[in-house]
């Protein structure tokens, strides 16, 4: 039995990774955002580095809060996806559908699944993932995930 093991990769970016499966909240791993005048202090972890061992995993899920730049970060999501052939995107179910758009705009819908407030989803055995959003018109939400009995909360 192995461990689960948390990584803090950058300013919102985490990564559980169980066996072959890696779940990756966030990733803003590459550049700036909001037009330069925002950078990942200190220095996030290396993004090549980290596409490598990602494009070994048998599972790799992505988790996307919300909309703002620094937690949908094109660039990263971009480079994650040439590389990573096993990536699956999962978003929160809101009203406002603008983030969905988004990601459809460079991953093929069938990659992306919605969940639904307060619902928990198992990505595999020992691993689930419960969501919580808010806000109606600029949405955002709050992970729970919970790995071999223990629970972290990316809020």
């Amino acid at each position: 039995m192995s461990l689960s093991e948390l990584y803090i990769h950058g300013h919102s970016c985490l990564e559980i990774r169980l066996d072959k499966t890696s779940l990756i909240c966030d990733p803003w791993l590459a550049g700036s955002a909001y037009w330069r005048s925002w950078w990942n202090f200190p220095e996030s972890t290396n993004l090549d580095s980290l596409l490598d061992i990602w494009s070994q995993q048998d599972n790799l899920f992505i988790y996307i809060t919300h909309l703002h730049w620094d937690h949908f970060h094109g660039p990263t999501l971009k480079r994650i996806i040439k590389k990573c052939r096993n990536c699956n995107f999962i978003i929160p179910k809101t009203p406002e559908l603008r983030l969905k758009k988004d990601l459809e705009s460079f991953v093929s819908k069938k990659y992306i699944k919605e969940i639904n407030h307060a619902t928990s989803i198992k990505l595999q055995k020992d691993l689930s993932i419960l969501s919580f959003q808010f806000g109606p018109f600029f949405a955002d939400s709050i992970l729970a995930i919970t790995s071999r009995g223990k629970t972290i909360l990316n809020i």
